[in-house]
C-alpha cells in the first residue's frame, strides 16, 4: 500500500492518495458482504506472538513503573511548560 500511496502522490498530490488507499479495504469488506463471503482469520503465529509478547511484560512489572515514571515526568513538563505561558 505504500508503494501504491507514493506513486499516487507523485502523480495527483496528497489528498487523493489518501482516499485511494482507505478504497481498498472497503472494497474487499464490500465484496465480501456482496458475495456472502466469511471472513477466515488464520493467523495463528502472529497470535502465539501477540500472547507471548503479553505475557512477558505482565510478568515485568519494572516495565510498567518506568512508563509511569515517564508519563509523571511528561505531564510536568507539560504544566511547568503552560505555566510559563501563563506568566510571560
Amino acid at each position: 500500500m505504500r508503494a501504491k500511496y507514493l506513486s499516487i502522490v507523485r502523480k495527483h498530490g496528497k489528498n487523493r492518495p489518501i482516499v485511494a488507499i482507505a478504497r481498498i479495504p472497503l472494497e474487499c469488506i464490500y465484496v465480501r458482504l456482496t458475495w456472502n463471503i466469511e471472513f477466515e482469520d488464520n493467523i495463528d503465529g502472529l497470535t502465539e506472538r501477540k500472547r507471548k509478547v503479553m505475557s512477558m511484560r505482565a510478568n515485568n512489572p519494572g516495565r510498567f513503573k518506568d512508563l509511569e515514571e515517564v508519563e509523571k515526568k511528561f505531564m510536568k513538563e507539560r504544566d511547568q511548560h503552560k505555566t510559563d505561558q501563563l506568566f510571560s
